[in-house]
């Protein structure tokens, strides 16, 4: 059986999370990146923003966290193996959107 490479499940994942949003809008900035033969570790910082419906100005979610990643080098290229988000602070409380 096939194992699924941390792109698909990054993207099905975000789909199935933000899928159903207006818009929305990751910002990374501060990128830390240390490398170690054909592995890497990064870590950035990131403020997300999160808008439900189109013109709303109440219905959105703003967060800050961290990024922390793991990466592997292929012969494509350096690929992400996994992803991690620690949420620091929040303007809002996460809504329940209907989808």
């Amino acid at each position: 059986m096939r194992r699924a490479t941390a792109e698909e499940t990054i993207g099905t994942d975000a789909a199935a999370h933000l899928g159903h949003l207006h818009a929305t809008q990751h910002i990374s900035a501060n990128h830390e990146i240390a490398i170690d033969g054909d592995r890497a570790k990064s870590r950035s910082y990131v403020q997300a923003l999160h808008v439900a419906e189109e013109g709303s100005r109440e219905n959105h979610w703003t967060i800050g966290g961290r990024y922390d990643c793991d990466h592997v080098r292929t012969a494509e290229g350096w690929k992400f193996e996994l992803v991690r988000l620690t949420s620091i602070w929040q303007l809002h409380e996460a809504p329940t959107w209907s989808e």
